[in-house]
């Protein structure tokens, strides 16, 4: 496995553990990127990149808590 797609799916998981911060319009957009996704097992580069600036530029107030062991 690349290190771009285990980027791509932990990218996926974040977005989805933090939907209640995005717009409809960039909800739509990751839902339509995870289609494709499964479909092709890639995503074009600007894809990627528009990807992982939503996730970089996504304003999270508070820390993901974890379950499990803590540390």
């Amino acid at each position: 496995m690349k290190t771009n797609d285990i980027q791509i799916k932990e990218t996926f998981d974040f977005l989805y553990l933090n939907e209640r911060c995005l717009s409809a319009s960039q909800f739509d957009f990751i839902q339509g990127l995870k289609k494709y996704y499964r479909q092709n097992k890639c995503l074009s580069e600007k894809q990627a990149r528009a990807l992982f600036e939503i996730r970089k530029y996504l304003n999270i107030d508070e820390p993901i808590r974890m379950t499990g062991k803590q540390y």
